[in-house]
């Protein structure tokens, strides 16, 4: 399975750590995305996951996306995945907000 993290932040690294130690999936497997160049490249880095800045390249590459982001950009990430979220497992961690 591939994984699609929405949002390169603390708890991101964080998830991704914890399922590479154990052993869920690959580095490979996995790829992340955000606007912030800074938080891609200390997540790679770190993890040596994929890393891209576009959202919906990077919930095309997965069969399973998790949203990640601040509860004050879940529409725009979200629109921004657009169809390529169309059929997908969608995991959400974002504090206060329903999936539907």
């Amino acid at each position: 399975m591939k994984y699609a993290f929405l949002g390169a932040g603390k708890m991101t690294f964080a998830i991704i750590q914890g399922m590479l130690r154990a052993n869920v999936c690959a580095a490979g497997d996995i790829i992340a995305s955000c606007p912030e160049p800074e938080l891609l490249e200390n997540l790679s880095d770190a993890t040596s996951v994929n890393v891209v800045t576009s959202n919906e390249e990077a919930a095309s590459a997965a069969s399973a996306i998790i949203l990640c982001v601040k509860p004050a950009d879940v529409e725009t990430a979200l629109a921004q995945a657009g169809s390529s979220l169309d059929g997908k497992l969608l995991v959400s961690i974002v504090a206060g907000m329903k999936i539907e």
